[in-house]
């Protein structure tokens, strides 16, 4: 018994005295500063720029800072000691220095002491690749880019080089390397934010090849994969294009009613509507064709097509064939009057004038 209470006595006295219990350092009472600017340097010509947005850290410490668009950072009020300065940032090779804080004493890192860091090749190479594309010199582009993809097959930066490797080959209407390229970016990344932006470029680039069944599965999967894309639009209008390209009609008229509910007010509503009427028209179902073509006449009186042409001159020249092919004579001379009174020199894709086919139209219909 009386040893443990010899026991608790000297535990009692080393809490009064301190020695166990908080161990917080006590708060430094002398400080000094650290300030300084980081730069980068170019591996091709060495020359150096202010690097921004570069994380300035002390290790073992809440002090953190990011450089400014003049590459500075600055700490003050350190607690005198020895730390180890950090200074990081994707793309490039990490800075390490210890430094000693002395009091009322600033380290600085400037001029000939400035912080540089080198940036590691496949960020170089990237960032070469980008600004040859972003001023349209592709075939340079495709150099960087490829050296990324074939030296640095685990790279960061890797989707968005295949992205705009695959761009620079489109651009160049070299397209089967265009696929060739977005074809890897949809394969090996399909969570990438250039997900959908691929799967769009590869309908497009399928679809001027006239491989439509393909095109027709990228537009699909983007439609129904990514419904929030920004090409979302563009793949559904495209998408009931494709369908009528493989004569698939009753796809195609459901892709362009989808694309008018869901877009009425797109630039292409006009062009969908007209293309579902004209599906109907080719299937000789022409009270269906004339239903869609006049409700155009009221909604889409100022629609065009890509060409800037008026799209109701195509309109009311197939009404009037409409009604011609249901013998309806009379209102089939209303219409191919419209065209030739408001549209004289509207045309049809190949420049042959529109209101010259209403002519000859009225013409035989008149006798």
């Amino acid at each position: 018994m009386k040893k443990l209470w010899i026991f608790v006595t000297i535990i009692f006295i080393l809490l009064l005295s301190g020695c166990i219990g908080d161990t917080t350092p006590p708060a430094p009472t002398e400080f000094g500063n650290v300030k300084g600017y980081v730069y980068q340097v170019s591996l091709e010509t060495q020359d150096e720029s202010p690097l921004s947005s570069a994380i300035v850290s002390i290790e073992g410490t809440t002090y953190t800072v990011s450089t400014g668009e003049d590459g500075y950072f600055e700490f003050t009020n350190i607690g005198v000691g020895k730390y180890t300065l950090t200074v990081e940032k994707k793309g490039y090779e990490s800075f390490r220095k210890d430094i000693e804080i002395k009091k009322d004493e600033t380290i600085e890192f400037s001029n000939d002491d400035k912080i540089v860091l080198k940036p590691v090749r496949d960020k170089y190479l990237f960032d070469e690749g980008s600004e040859l594309y972003k001023n349209e010199e592709y075939m340079g582009a495709i150099f960087y880019f490829s050296e990324l993809k074939d030296d640095f097959p685990d790279s960061d930066y890797l989707d968005e080089a295949l992205y705009y490797l695959g761009m620079s080959y489109y651009n160049l209407d070299l397209l089967n390397d265009a696929i060739y390229s977005f074809e890897e970016l949809n394969i090996k990344f399909p969570q990438s934010e250039f997900a959908d932006d691929v799967l769009f470029r590869l309908g497009d680039t399928y679809y001027i090849l006239g491989n439509f069944e393909k095109a027709i599965h990228f537009y699909k999967e983007l439609v129904e994969n990514f419904p929030d894309s920004k090409y979302h639009e563009k793949a559904l209008y495209s998408l009931g294009k494709t369908y009528m390209e493989t004569g698939n009609d009753q796809n195609a008229i459901q892709s362009f009613k989808d694309f008018t509910s869901s877009y009425p007010d797109s630039e292409f509503a006009d062009d969908a509507t007209y293309f579902i009427g004209y599906i109907y028209y080719n299937e000789e179902d022409y009270e269906k064709a004339i239903t869609v073509w006049k409700n155009m006449s009221e909604e889409y009186t100022l629609g065009t097509w890509p060409d800037g042409s008026s799209i109701l001159a195509s309109v009311y020249f197939y009404l009037g064939e409409a009604y011609k092919n249901l013998e309806d004579l009379d209102n089939a001379k209303i219409y191919y009057k419209k065209v030739i009174e408001e549209y004289p020199t509207a045309s049809f894709s190949d420049g042959s004038l529109i209101s010259d086919y209403a002519k000859k139209r009225l013409e035989e219909i008149s006798k």
